[in-house]
């Protein structure tokens, strides 16, 4: 006898506070679950450019892409953007993120402690 699972997809997603916020909210960059709201003062790491294989607005312009660049370098914390022995920021889960994380982690010590069926 067989047995199907079926196994859920979820997608994550990281934001991150501006590097004056940082300070004053006691946080820091937030990884989450796709479906949830980002925290409070958080901007989004990546943006949607492309959609069922299609892009969902204009190519960026040089110009625009330096000046992202430029905004989001500013807001990294002066410790990351060192050119020796930087320190990446490091990022936090979400409350959804790490409850499910915690239920992934008991569904495999359940399945890898079951004792294998030998029945053949």
């Amino acid at each position: 006898m067989s047995e199907t699972t079926t196994t859920d997809l979820y997608e994550v997603t990281m934001s991150y506070l501006r590097e004056g916020m940082l300070a004053s909210a006691g946080c820091a960059d937030v990884i989450g679950l796709s479906d949830e709201q980002p925290p409070d003062g958080t901007v989004p790491l990546l943006r949607t450019v492309m959609r069922d294989g299609r892009r969902t607005g204009p190519p960026d312009t040089l110009a625009a892409a330096r000046a992202r660049f430029e905004a989001d370098l500013v807001d990294l914390p002066e410790a990351a953007r060192l050119i020796h022995r930087p320190e990446s920021p490091v990022p936090t889960g979400s409350p959804q993120l790490k409850a499910l994380t915690s239920v992934v982690r008991d569904r495999l010590k359940a399945t890898s402690a079951a004792p294998a069926d030998r029945s053949g």
